[in-house]
């Protein structure tokens, strides 16, 4: 990279929250996992949909606290050419971990959000709701393994709680773009 790409790049935001790529791919997950609930009486379906909509949630969580990563592409497309890619702050599939991993003041506006959501009516705040799902996404997948339980989780409250980060996510991001 030469100076001028350099000083190009560090005109860019290197965090946004949400982090856009992260949350479209999340949107993704979460639309899949409504669509299998509304599947489930006609489809054994309850692992892939448990494992969907954790994945959803965890992408969620991740986009709320991600650094944008510019890869240069002069080489191959010319000055100031880049490829944009993200890199979650927090690694990991366990979901409490990721939420305590979270800037203060989302997780302060998570809070409130979920006090006023019918996610808070069901839980008693967000952490709880996330430590109840928290090992989802690695157990749904490796549910025959010695010591891996779905426990007595809720499958709609699960895909209940994608749907809520997916309605926080798109508060933040049209206050984002009101300015």
């Amino acid at each position: 990279m030469n100076d001028s790409s350099e000083s190009l790049a560090r005109h860019w935001p290197e965090i946004e929250i949400p982090n856009p790529q992260i949350a479209d791919a999340a949107y993704q997950y979460e639309e899949v996992a409504r669509l299998l609930l509304r599947q489930l009486p006609q489809h054994n379906c309850v692992l892939p949909l448990l494992t969907i909509a954790a994945f959803a949630v965890e992408l969620f969580l991740k986009s709320l606290n991600a650094k944008t990563v510019y890869i240069s592409l002069e080489e191959e497309l010319g000055e100031g050419a880049y490829r944009l890619s993200a890199k979650p702050i927090a690694q990991g599939h366990r979901l409490k971990q990721l939420f305590d991993k979270l800037p203060d003041d989302i997780k302060s506006r998570l809070e409130v959000f979920c006090n006023s959501s019918a996610i808070g009516r069901r839980f008693a705040t967000i952490g709880s709701a996330l430590e109840q799902f928290n090992g989802m996404f690695v157990d749904s997948r490796y549910i025959f393994e010695q010591g891996k339980t779905l426990g007595n989780s809720s499958i709609e409250g699960l895909v209940d709680l994608a749907s809520f980060f997916r309605e926080f996510v798109d508060q933040v991001r049209s206050q984002v773009a009101d300015g």
